[in-house]
């Protein structure tokens, strides 16, 4: 069973993280981007606002949707924000 962790920048835990995992996407995230981070153990969905983490948690609905049959959805690194 994976655990799921919601963090926003202004969390002492965001730096760390970003860091500790390696998630340094090559654009700014802006207020609605964020980073979805899917392994084995743990999903964390990184942003700098609440808009970004209410997307980046869509985004997971989306993959748990489309892959219900297989009851997993698989190992992926995601950095999304609007056009």
């Amino acid at each position: 069973m994976s655990r799921i962790k919601l963090i926003k920048a202004d969390s002492a835990e965001f730096t760390r993280i970003i860091k500790t995992e390696n998630l340094f996407p090559s654009f700014d995230l802006g207020s609605e981007g964020y980073i979805l981070s899917v392994s084995p153990k743990t999903i964390l969905i990184v942003a700098h606002y609440d808009a970004g983490v209410f997307y980046g948690v869509q985004t997971l609905i989306q993959l748990i949707t489309a892959n219900e049959k297989n009851n997993s959805i698989p190992c992926m690194l995601i950095y999304d924000k609007p056009d």
